[in-house]
């Protein structure tokens, strides 16, 4: 976590940025729960299948 002073950014850039990075790392947890969930599920083929598609 970073902090800049808000003289040194006017347009809040640091801010933007450091919710887009955030967005993009909860979006990765949740692709692996996702994927663990299916592993777990019972469901391989189905799995090994989806990831081959690149679903």
């Amino acid at each position: 976590v970073v902090e800049v002073a808000p003289a040194y950014d006017h347009a809040d850039i640091t801010a933007i940025a450091g919710s887009t990075v955030a967005m993009h790392y909860l979006g990765l947890l949740a692709e692996r729960k996702a994927r663990l969930e299916e592993l777990n599920s019972g469901n391989h083929a189905v799995a090994a299948l989806n990831q081959a598609s690149g679903i």
